[in-house]
């Protein structure tokens, strides 16, 4: 593994943080106005798109989208599943995953101003991970809303403070046995080194969502869902450490926390 200098943009971090926080406020406002207006989901996940695409603008951020076509064939609702490294990967997917879906997000993200209830009217589900027996319901709710929608959990459920793949919590396997729905795998690279967890400076550059083929869950039992998942991750660890370089200043190597 290569260790490298993070080239990080004063400029683009100013312009993400002093245009983003703003942009963000004004596309919850059109999502709450126009959901109340149609019911049927469009409005919001046009606003959704718009705002991860301009958000990534703004800090010189491009997305490179491989394996699309897997998901764009078919109206069924899919569980998605995608390692996390970054605030920017709920930009990425949001703006660039070619499909309408709604998000397992931490609770304290709907006490946002605005923001919490444009959450809420696009069907987002809270989660409060201190809370085992909230956190059940949670995921609950989300196996229901599966019968209707596809939903993105990011099931290390934190990002990864040293750029691998942590381990997958049990959520996910929940989801895929009580749904039955199919499981797309999404690998994130390169979003760790545009932004590491705890940083506030941007570095400007590419990130990629690797997008694989539906896995199929129906009539499989947890334990065999558990293995798939188990695969799944290895494969998105492979993947991550293979085009991932550590920036000076934080640890070389891959350890799981």
């Amino acid at each position: 593994m290569v260790k490298t200098q993070r080239k990080r943009s004063l400029f683009r971090t100013v312009l993400g943080w002093g245009l983003g926080v703003p942009a963000t406020l004004i596309v919850a406002i059109v999502t709450i106005v126009g959901s109340t207006i149609t019911r049927n989901g469009d409005i919001v996940h046009r606003c959704s798109r718009l705002w991860g695409k301009l958000l990534l603008s703004l800090c010189g951020v491009k997305v490179v989208v491989t394996g699309s076509k897997q998901i764009t064939e078919t109206k069924e609702p899919f569980l998605i599943i995608a390692n996390h490294q970054s605030m920017f990967d709920i930009f990425a997917l949001s703006g660039y995953l070619p499909l309408r879906f709604a998000w397992i997000a931490k609770n304290s993200l709907f006490r946002i101003p605005l923001v919490g209830s444009a959450m809420l009217r696009a069907g987002y589900i809270p989660i409060n991970r201190q809370n085992s027996e909230s956190a059940h319901e949670s995921i609950q709710r989300a196996a229901q809303s599966l019968n209707n929608y596809s939903i993105v959990i990011f099931p290390e459920g934190t990002r990864s403070r040293s750029g691998n793949v942590g381990r997958f919590k049990k959520g996910a396997s929940y989801l895929a046995a009580a749904s039955g729905v199919p499981v797309i795998p999404v690998t994130i690279t390169g979003s760790w080194q545009r932004l590491p967890p705890e940083h506030r400076i941007v570095s400007p550059g590419t990130l990629t969502l690797q997008i694989d083929p539906p896995i199929e869950t129906a009539g499989k039992s947890r334990a065999e869902i558990d293995e798939l998942l188990t695969e799944v991750r290895d494969l998105m660890s492979q993947r991550v450490a293979e085009h991932t370089s550590v920036p000076e200043g934080h640890a070389q190597g891959f350890r799981d926390r």
